[in-house]
């Protein structure tokens, strides 16, 4: 199981209450803690995104935000996904897995 499948993150980008055809873009806000290291950086992540989309959804002046953490507990290493826009966050998923990929 892929940690953050790039087309959650698309999913995310594309608003879970609006089916579109095209991608809107997100500002990427990405983080990955010390124990986390063996997650995927920010350009990999990136990388997996346009791979699947065929085009960069990711702007620094857009009014969507797409905020990705990975993190490692006792366990499992951990992905938080969120959609945020100006009203808030508009979807959250957590995701928990043995190994760390895109």
């Amino acid at each position: 199981m892929r940690l953050v499948p790039p087309a959650l993150v698309l999913a995310l980008v594309m608003g879970a209450s609006q089916a579109q055809s095209t991608p809107r873009a997100a500002r990427l806000v990405y983080s990955r803690t010390p124990g986390a290291a063996a997650c995927p950086d920010e350009a990999a992540l990136v990388q997996a995104v346009v791979a699947r989309v065929g085009q960069d959804v990711f702007l620094r002046a857009a009014a969507t935000t797409v905020v990705v953490r990975f993190s490692k507990n006792s366990d499992a290493f951990v992905a938080k996904v969120q959609l945020i826009d100006e009203d808030g966050v508009r979807g959250e998923r957590v995701l928990r897995a043995e190994t760390c990929d895109v």
